[in-house]
């Protein structure tokens, strides 16, 4: 799927974020993972991410997951790897393991 930075726009995408794209692709870009991972705020990777496809929903908690076990190692399992099949297992994991609110937080939104 080609996007481009008046597209982000239209989505309501913070003006950072717009801006930052539109530097580093002036001409869109096709989102894949290799140009995701371009951008360095996992935030904003997850909120396209999400915006296009619920599908995607899973992949950003699973960045929540990695973003959580630099904090907590053993959340290591689950980082880019959550799926439908092992939320609950994971969620139990951050719990379990006393993650932090905000990435606790972050996954349970995100999925």
């Amino acid at each position: 799927m080609n996007i481009t930075a008046d597209q982000l726009k239209q989505m309501r995408a913070c003006t950072d974020a717009v801006q930052w794209f539109a530097d580093t692709f002036p001409d869109g870009t096709d989102l894949t993972a290799s140009s995701l991972a371009q951008c360095q705020r996992d935030d904003w990777v997850c909120w396209i991410a999400c915006k296009l496809s619920k599908p995607y929903r899973f992949w950003c908690a699973g960045i929540a997951f990695r973003e959580a076990a630099k904090r907590n190692p053993s959340l290591m399992p689950y980082a880019m790897n959550v799926t439908g099949t092992n939320w609950c297992e994971a969620r139990r994991a951050a719990t379990a393991a006393d993650a932090t609110a905000d990435a606790t937080a972050a996954a349970a939104t995100a999925a």
